[in-house]
């Protein structure tokens, strides 16, 4: 099993650093299989599978290989952009960027641990749609761990037929649902982070 990068090094968010957000969905104990990710106000998502390459366009994500979009994350570092995630789970899925503290910031750690919530304002629970609804952000419920199988099933159809032409809307619906689902991560972390950046740091925090 590959070291994880243990989360008590991961540096506090800086308002005046530059981030983009990012969010995997896949299976576990493989690369991840679809990112969403949210630059400058514009979110794109990606798919890694070789099986969704001839269907990408259609499906509406961008076909990437795993290498060319370490190098994209590596060439956005190179510009002074962090990525942030809501745990170290993004972190841990690209190792081949080098430790996280160099990269990457764990939002979760951030709003829970290294900033003051003024009194009455702290959240209670710290799953990331508990934390944006606590915050005021209206969110759609797309069902708990059903984004492996979503992805599955939408997979099988594509080895199955090349197209599709041949999706039923069952595998259509579970399709959107992921992405919708990956897509509303993305948003929510960027909704609770920005809020995160207008509370004062916690002293002696790192």
């Amino acid at each position: 099993m590959a070291a994880k990068n243990d989360p008590r090094q991961n540096p506090i968010l800086r308002r005046e650093d530059r981030y983009y957000y990012l969010d995997y969905e896949g299976f576990i104990d493989h690369r991840p299989s679809i990112a969403g990710l949210l630059i400058d106000g514009v979110f794109r998502q990606f798919t890694f599978e070789s099986a969704l390459e001839p269907l990408a366009a259609d499906l509406g994500v961008e076909y990437c290989t795993w290498l060319a979009w370490v190098d994209y994350l590596a060439n956005l570092h190179d510009q002074d952009y962090l990525a942030v995630g809501y745990s170290m789970h993004e972190a841990d899925k690209t190792m081949e960027l080098g430790p996280a503290e160099s990269w990457y910031r764990n939002a979760h750690r951030f709003l829970k641990r290294q900033v003051q919530w003024p009194e009455g304002t702290r959240p209670h629970k710290w799953d990331l749609e508990s934390v944006a609804r606590h915050l005021g952000m209206e969110t759609k419920t797309y069902g708990t761990k059903q984004a492996t199988q979503r992805l599955r099933y939408v997979l099988q159809f594509a080895a199955k037929y090349g197209t599709t032409a041949k999706f039923t809307p069952t595998a259509k619906a579970k399709w959107t649902k992921l992405l919708n689902y990956n897509k509303q991560d993305v948003k929510m972390l960027h909704f609770v982070v920005q809020h995160g950046l207008q509370l004062l740091p916690r002293q002696a925090c790192q």
